[in-house]
């Protein structure tokens, strides 16, 4: 599998930065897609900063959920759980509420090891950083891959 940055072109000519899972057979993979890549790529400072603390609190147990019924994070409908039961098998849990699907109500959020995470979110660092650099024209039908 593939974590693929790109750009895409929108019918209004709006360059569209987004990252993809690709499979080995060249679809998307979208419990991937939809709801950790998508996370990362809507996590923008300063949450991308309150998350890494919860995160972190989380994982030294200074952290407890307010109220357990309700994600511990979420940003643009995707919903964050960082229970210490998962942590405990160094997991969060995303789901994404605009797909019935990944939802936490019809559907089930997904698993992801918090090493994942921040290797996707590097990644993601990696392309903006390169697209600053170089300029988004340059980046336009190209893709910087990670092997995962």
């Amino acid at each position: 599998m593939k974590i693929v940055a790109e750009f895409s072109l929108l019918p209004n000519g709006q360059k569209y930065p987004h990252l993809a899972a690709i499979n080995e057979d060249g679809s998307v993979c979208e419990s991937i897609t939809l709801t950790l890549l998508d996370f990362v790529v809507e996590l923008h400072p300063p949450a991308v900063f309150l998350f890494e603390e919860l995160l972190e609190n989380a994982r030294n147990g200074k952290y407890v959920p307010a109220n357990p019924a309700l994600a511990d994070f979420s940003v643009n409908e995707k919903l964050v759980w960082v229970r210490p039961l998962d942590l405990q098998r160094g997991e969060l849990r995303i789901s994404n509420e605009n797909t019935f699907e990944y939802s936490v109500d019809t559907g089930e959020p997904q698993s992801f090891s918090i090493e994942f995470f921040y290797s996707v979110r590097r990644h993601w660092e990696e392309f903006l950083r390169l697209v600053k650099e170089e300029g988004d024209q340059k980046w336009l039908g190209e893709k910087l891959e990670l092997n995962v």
